[in-house]
């Protein structure tokens, strides 16, 4: 199997970061770096991520100081904190979350968050914050009832689409989407013209096999320029980036959760470069390695029966992930 990533520079760094990784001014949307990846130093040992896990988690701290109503690096924190087994720090978290949620208005996620909280056990932190939701709720009119069943509720039109047929369609409505993603690095000449006309050829014209059996090969722009020109990646993810407002987020150090993963089928996250990493209050945590496209969003939306908030993952971020989920590497198209 062909691997996406390359021995490159980091990933999360980009020109709005200083030292440290945090953002040199308050920037929406804009999570810190981390320094390394295993992607890019496969001899990290486990202790080592580890600790470069930590490092994040301190780096989110101070960001969160600086930007307390940020609610991406609350939702970091609190899966980063279960990480690294802090029970205490991942409590915390969702509580400030909760009572994010509660000024934002989004008062069904608030009461999931403070059932989440009533949860964790013989921590008085956590249920002084769920008594606290819970009353504010309470006060503006929403209660707690039937906010958890919503989810339930969903459609999940996509289950009805299985073998070659499911590979089919998302192959081909991600080859136009991605395509779409290649025409505007090459108008706003973000790329340069003859990089953009090899990445759409590969898209173009060098579809999966169609021979039994059937493969999921990821179709990605970004996917594909990391394959042949890594050394444009971040050029092109920066753009994606400030296009698609969405916070980039480190799904590697992050080790997603199998019952995330499972909210979509296998096939679909390898074809179509999403990543579901954490549930948290109600919600699904999601990685695109396409930020832009809207109806991807509403797709896995639908698909995952549950409501998601996204996120931005680099090309060698999803390689590691997916690597260490599936066994492999997801394949460029």
């Amino acid at each position: 199997a062909r691997r996406i990533g390359r021995d490159a520079g980091n990933p999360y760094h980009g020109p709005n970061t200083r030292a440290g990784g945090l953002p040199a001014a308050p920037v929406s949307g804009m999570l810190p770096s981390v320094t390394k990846t295993r992607t890019e130093n496969p001899s990290m040992s486990d202790e080592d991520e580890l600790q470069q896990l930590r490092d994040t988690i301190a780096e989110l701290e101070k960001f969160h100081q600086a930007m307390p109503e940020d609610r991406q690096t609350l939702e970091i924190l609190a899966v980063a904190y279960g990480k690294v087994g802090d029970a205490a720090g991942q409590a915390r978290a969702m509580a400030d979350l909760a009572d994010l949620l509660v000024r934002q208005g989004d008062f069904e996620h608030a009461a999931l968050m403070a059932e989440n909280l009533r949860e964790i056990p013989d921590d008085p932190a956590a249920a002084a914050a769920a008594q606290r939701v819970e009353a504010a709720l309470a006060a503006s009119g929403h209660g707690t009832a039937g906010a958890a069943a919503a989810p339930a509720a969903a459609r999940r039109p996509g289950a009805n689409i299985e073998g070659s047929e499911a590979l089919d369609v998302w192959t081909s409505t991600a080859t136009a989407a991605e395509a779409d993603v290649v025409w505007h690095w090459k108008d706003h000449k973000i790329i340069p013209d003859e990089v953009c006309m090899e990445l759409l050829h590969v898209l173009m014209d060098s579809p999966a096999p169609r021979t039994a059996p059937r493969k999921a090969w990821l179709v990605s722009a970004l996917g594909v320029l990391e394959e042949r020109h890594a050394e444009l990646t971040d050029i092109a993810f920066d753009s994606m980036r400030k296009r698609s407002k969405l916070a980039p987020v480190p799904v590697d150090l992050l080790d997603p959760a199998r019952d995330a993963v499972a909210a979509l089928p296998e096939d679909y996250v390898r074809i179509k470069g999403v990543l579901p990493f954490a549930k948290l209050g109600g919600e699904l945590l999601v990685a695109l390695l396409n930020g832009i496209n809207a109806d991807l969003k509403a797709e896995v939306k639908e698909m995952a029966g549950l409501p998601c908030h996204f996120y931005l993952m680099h090309p060698r971020a999803w390689n590691a992930a997916t690597t260490a989920l599936f066994g492999d590497d997801s394949k460029v198209q």
